[in-house]
C-alpha cells in the first residue's frame, strides 16, 4: 500500500491478484477518497449475475478457497443485485460452488499452479487438469471461475490451436472458463471512458 503515495495522479487502481483481495479494504483506506479501487472478485460476480449464472465451479489456491472469498463476496454481491432488482432479470438469481475434491485441489495447486510457476508448458498443464474440469460440469458448474493469476495461463493453449488439443476440446472448455482478469480488464475500461469523457 506504500506504493500507492507514488501515483499521485492515479484515480482509478487494480490489482490482479485473487488472494490479495483479502487485503481490499486496507488498500481502500491506504489510496484514499479521490481513487477508486476495483474489486475484481466483485466485478467477476457482477458478470456471472449479469448472465444469469447459479451454479460455479471454483478453481483456486489453498489460501482462496480457506478464506472463501469468493463464496462470500458473490453471496454480497447477489443479494445487492436480487435487491436492487436489476434491470432485465425478473427473478432474483441465486449462486452455488461445485469444489474440486481435495484430491483435485492438491493437483492444481502442483500440477497446475506450481507448474506454471517453474514454466510448464500450458498444453500440457491444461490436459492434466481436463478431468477435473469435466467432474465440476457434470455437476452441475454452469461456469468455472479460475481463481488463480496463473491458471489462465494454464488455459491460454484454448486460444490457439496445438497438437495436444482437438478444436472440440477447446470450444468445450473454453465456454465454461471465467477468468476474473478479464472482468477486472473490462472494469477498467470502463471506469477509463467515463473519467474520458467527463475532461
Amino acid at each position: 500500500t506504500e506504493g500507492l503515495s507514488h501515483l499521485p495522479r492515479t484515480q482509478v487502481f487494480c490489482f490482479a491478484c485473487n488472494s490479495a483481495h483479502l487485503w481490499y479494504d486496507t488498500v481502500v483506506e491506504a489510496a484514499g477518497p479521490r481513487v477508486k479501487v476495483l474489486h475484481m472478485i466483485r466485478e467477476t460476480a457482477h458478470g456471472l449475475y449479469r448472465d444469469g449464472i447459479e451454479c460455479v465451479g471454483l478453481l483456486a489456491t489453498p489460501g482462496t478457497r480457506a478464506t472463501r472469498l469468493y463464496e462470500t463476496t458473490m453471496e454480497q454481491t447477489y443479494n445487492q443485485l436480487n435487491t436492487a432488482k436489476v434491470k432485465g432479470k425478473r427473478n432474483p438469481v441465486n449462486c452455488s460452488f461445485v469444489y474440486p475434491t481435495d484430491d483435485e485441489q492438491r493437483a492444481i495447486y502442483d500440477e497446475g499452479i506450481v507448474a506454471i510457476k517453474a514454466g510448464a508448458a500450458p498444453g500440457d498443464v491444461s490436459k492434466r487438469l481436463e478431468p477435473i474440469l469435466e467432474r465440476l460440469i457434470d455437476e452441475g458448474a454452469e461456469k468455472i471461475i479460475l481463481g488463480c493469476t496463473e491458471l489462465p495461463i494454464v488455459f491460454s493453449c484454448y486460444e490457439q490451436q496445438d497438437s495436444i488439443h482437438t478444436d472440440d476440446t477447446r470450444s468445450k472448455y473454453k465456454a465454461f472458463l471465467v477468468d476474473p482478469m478479464e472482468e477486472l480488464a473490462r472494469a477498467a475500461i470502463s471506469e477509463w471512458h467515463g473519467f474520458t469523457s467527463e475532461c
